[in-house]
């Protein structure tokens, strides 16, 4: 998406801007009168006012965050697959369900 003056500004200037607030702290009013002064304009071209300064100022905080975040981020590692299911144990007939009932069968039709 374009980017209001402002906004490019800002985001140029992030570092010594953002140095700039933490020793000094920010009057917001000034600088908006100083953006006006030298023409950096809102995206639509009107004059820059408090609540807009701040909230691009936000906006150019938090996408240089992500940007950050991005660079840092180490990825998962990849896995192969699922791991296999193991094979289940064998029962002896008397507890195994299933064998018990194949026996039952088996001797019911005079196989062995």
């Amino acid at each position: 998406p374009a980017r209001s003056p402002a906004f490019v500004w800002l985001a140029r200037q992030h570092d010594e801007f953002a140095a700039a607030i933490e020793e000094s702290g920010v009057r917001w009013a000034v600088v908006a009168a100083e953006f006006r002064a030298l023409g950096i304009t809102q995206q639509n071209g009107k004059p820059m006012t408090v609540p807009v300064l701040r909230h691009t100022w936000w906006r150019v905080r938090r996408k240089k965050e992500a940007a950050i975040t991005a660079t840092n981020r180490i990825p998962a590692p990849v896995k192969a697959g699922p791991e296999p299911l193991p094979e289940p144990k064998p029962q002896p007939a008397e507890t195994d369900p299933l064998a018990a009932f194949r026996a039952r069968l088996n001797s019911r039709s005079g196989r062995p």
